[in-house]
């Protein structure tokens, strides 16, 4: 069960919350290179055959809900990383738009997806304010990196563009300590930080919020979308909107 929706009020960030997010990016830009190795269990986040098993499964559930959304002619995908998803998106849009804050994820995404429908933009989502509406607004292991205090901002946007048909969908992770590498320590599903390492020892506090599902359909309904969520089992929960 996802937990702990903090207001901004009741877990203060010390005042340092843009020094977090600038440490949050420099972590994502620099852990670009081995990005895939957490979402195809290699290395460190290696699981036994069972767990791995089951990580593989669930993560096909995704791809099917995401399969089964009426027809999509044109789609926006949010923090798009190194392509996993925009590889998805491409094959069931006839156009995708994937926004970024990290160059080298934009990158590696542009040469493994290679596909004409695809395009990127460099943005901070922290600052962004969309000019054109899509049939879907996709999101996949972003929301969890967004503090408290500006989900509404975030989830504001969001509806901005969305069309008037259109969906959203947003999938993240649930609070498991098989989801993370074998030398992180999960933190508390009411903690806002997460210490994360990288493959030479590096270390980064990024954000990391574990939302209540209650709470989190409730944000998105204020901000003018109708989420319905579900979990996928241990390791996911995805949730499908529109407008209200």
């Amino acid at each position: 069960m996802l937990m702990g929706l903090l207001q901004p009020e009741d877990a203060p960030m010390n005042g340092q919350e843009n020094d977090v997010l600038d440490e949050q990016l420099a972590y994502y830009r620099a852990r670009a290179p081995e990005y895939n190795d957490w979402y195809y269990r290699r290395g460190r986040y290696e699981l036994p055959p069972e767990r791995r098993q089951q990580w593989f499964a669930e993560l096909e559930i995704l791809e099917r809900a995401l399969y089964e959304l009426p027809p999509i002619t044109d789609a926006l995908e949010l923090a798009g990383g190194t392509g996993i998803w925009t590889e998805k998106l491409a094959q069931v849009c006839n156009s995708v738009l994937v926004l970024d804050a990290s160059e080298e994820m934009i990158a590696i995404s542009s040469s493994r997806v290679g596909q004409n429908n695809v395009g990127y933009r460099q943005q901070d989502l922290f600052d962004w304010q969309p000019s054109e509406k899509y049939d879907l607004v996709f999101a996949a292991f972003w929301l969890s990196h967004i503090p408290p205090s500006r989900l509404a901002a975030f989830l504001s946007a969001t509806r901005k563009a969305m069309a008037i048909s259109g969906k959203v969908f947003f999938t993240d992770g649930l609070h498991n300590p098989n989801s993370v590498a074998n030398d992180h320590q999960l933190e508390e599903p009411g903690s806002l930080l997460q210490l994360r390492k990288l493959n030479d020892g590096r270390q980064f506090h990024v954000v990391k919020v574990f939302y209540d599902p209650r709470q989190l359909v409730a944000e998105c309904r204020r901000a003018g979308i109708q989420l319905t969520m579900r979990t996928t089992g241990d390791f996911f929960w995805y949730g499908i909107g529109e407008l209200l």
